[in-house]
């Protein structure tokens, strides 16, 4: 969702996908970590996701 800038038309769907991954936190690296934070973060300021 995040390379296709899907998550600027549906939020919701794109942020609850991040908390799906986020049960898994503590088996995580660091940059699977920032991967998902980052993604929360465009999410929730609706910007475009440019990789």
């Amino acid at each position: 969702m995040m390379e296709s800038n899907q998550h600027l038309e549906n939020e919701e769907a794109a942020y609850d996908l991040t908390l799906e991954v986020s049960k898994f936190w503590s088996v995580l690296d660091e940059a699977d970590k920032d991967y998902i934070q980052m993604c929360q973060m465009a999410i929730e300021e609706q910007k475009e996701w440019n990789v």
